[in-house]
């Protein structure tokens, strides 16, 4: 089987609804960690995941093989690692664990990156019960990455402006993959923010674009005498991003800590 071009969320839930009338449940899971990085000699892990709800819920696991073709993630069988149990039911209130293992004999050369899938299953429906509402089956998904030792991310950007808009692009040529998140274009100005939250995975040797819906450049805060924002002072008019040197700056949550001048292009 391939799961191409599937959508990933990182231990948040997504898509299929059952549809049957006004009200709304769902089931509520707790996951501590949401990812693994593992760096040999590990071959194993575990994450914990917590019923929060009052209801039993009956979950499918499974684990892919993650590559990045054309800027897009790839999903793919893989055997060489397993996750155990592959179904289980957890009742509400409870914690349970699962384990995650690579079983492929050969030693790891620079980075695996998978991804482990967690899938709701769907309660039978009794056609006889009135009132069941709409049922939200969830979809988690987070990322496991097994290592060799003393391997970094070594990235490559580049950005410009292009209808309206603003891109970045990311090449990673390291061995490590690199998560980015709030990304900013910072100058004289003011900021240009590609999103508060997490950005996106490049995995080594690949590429990847983020895009920002303006090139507008977001005013810097008028700061009083002590260095502080002035919620008083009127904020100065948006501007656009000019061609030309400026910072890039990587926000929380980023597992490298970027903060380089990059050239900005128009086109």
């Amino acid at each position: 089987m391939h799961w191409q071009r599937m959508a990933l969320f990182a231990a948040t839930a997504s898509a299929l609804v059952w549809m049957n009338a006004a009200a709304v449940e769902a089931a509520s899971l707790r996951m501590t960690p949401v990812g693994l990085d593992l760096s040999a000699p590990e071959k194993a892990g575990a994450i914990s995941l917590t019923n929060t709800a009052s209801e039993p819920v009956d979950l499918q696991v499974r684990i892919f093989k993650w590559s990045q073709v054309d800027g897009k993630d790839d999903l793919t069988d893989t055997r060489d690692v397993i996750v155990s149990p592959p179904v289980t039911t957890i009742k509400g209130g409870d914690t349970y664990t699962l384990r995650v293992v690579r079983v492929a004999n050969r030693p790891v050369v620079g980075e695996e990156a998978y991804r482990l899938v967690i899938d709701e299953l769907p309660k039978p429906i009794d056609p006889r019960a009135t009132g069941q509402g709409v049922r939200m089956v969830l979809r988690s998904s987070m990322p496991v990455f097994f290592t060799a030792k003393d391997i970094r991310p070594d990235l490559q950007f580049k950005a410009w402006t292009e209808g309206g808009k603003s891109y970045l692009q990311v090449v990673n040529a390291g061995q490590r993959h690199a998560k980015l998140a709030g990304m900013k274009l910072v100058t004289p100005q003011g900021e240009l923010s590609f999103g508060g939250g997490l950005n996106g995975y490049v995995l080594s040797g690949q590429t990847m674009k983020f895009e920002a819906p303006t090139d507008k450049v977001k005013p810097a805060p008028v700061v009083d005498k002590d260095g502080k924002p002035d919620p008083k002072a009127a904020a100065g008019p948006e501007t656009r991003l000019d061609s030309g040197m400026v910072q890039l700056v990587s926000g929380i949550g980023s597992s490298i800590d970027v903060k380089q001048m990059v050239a900005v292009e128009a086109k």
